[in-house]
């Protein structure tokens, strides 16, 4: 389901897949497809970058103007 942003501009195709290890749940890779893909990707690279877990980033609250 797209963001509230998203489908209030009529723009809700896209594609998030986020890999994360079976064990450990630390995120290894996201890939984003979509027309805001760009502006989404930096919190991915900064979990990954500190350790993140899958479910940390799932439980983030991800604020859009």
């Amino acid at each position: 389901m797209a963001n509230s942003r998203a489908r209030t501009i009529d723009d809700a195709d896209g594609m998030v897949k986020v890999l994360a290890d079976a064990e450990t749940d630390r995120l290894l890779g996201v890939h984003m497809l979509g027309p805001a893909a760009g502006e989404m990707i930096m919190e991915a690279v900064i979990g990954i970058e500190y350790g993140a877990s899958s479910e940390d980033l799932a439980r983030t609250c991800h604020a859009h103007p």
